[in-house]
This record gives structure tokens, sequence and C-alpha cells, in this order.
């Protein structure tokens, strides 16, 4: 069964590369990102130029500091955007911890 109709079953829809860039443009030109694979595995990307992003086999897109980041999608769960600036709930749990 292909990955398409899989999504469609479960409700969900396929984005296209331009939706996401889209949606995440309105978040600002710079973001970051945390990714969460399938495992468990949490990556926290940090200065994500979002006009950069492009979807194709593999997820790519560039950060500020000149580094090109390629992810494979089968192996995601879910994606968070903020906008640079915003506190990450494990940047809110480790101050408390300091």
């Amino acid at each position: 069964m292909s990955r398409i109709i899989r999504m469609q079953r479960m409700g969900m829809r396929k984005m296209s590369d331009e939706n996401l860039k889209s949606s995440v443009l309105e978040k600002g030109k710079v973001v970051t990102e945390i990714t969460v694979f399938s495992k468990g595995n949490k990556k926290t990307f940090k200065g994500v130029l979002t006009d950069s992003i492009h979807q194709s086999e593999f997820t790519r897109f560039d950060l500020v500091d000149g580094r090109r980041i390629y992810i494979n999608p089968k192996n995601v769960d879910c994606f968070e955007v903020l906008v640079d600036g915003e506190d990450t709930e494990e940047d809110k749990s480790s101050e408390e911890n300091d």
C-alpha cells in the first residue's frame, strides 16, 4: 500500500512542498525546528532558513551557519516549528534544574 493511501486512510493529507514552506514561512525567515523521530529521539535545529526548505525523497533545509540538513521523512513522526527566541520545553526544564 502506498504511503499516500495510508496517510489518507489515517485522515492525513499529503502536503506539497509549497504548502509546507508557506505554513513555515508564516513563522518567519529563520526558525527553530524540533524533529521527533519514530524511535522517540528528538533533534533540535536552530537557525533554519525557511526559504531553503525543499521536500522530495529527503527533506532538505539550510541553517544560518551554512550547514545543509537532510532528513528522511519516513523516520519522522512529527516536527515542531518555533520562532527563533522562543523557549522549548527542554529549555524550560533545564532552566528550572539550574
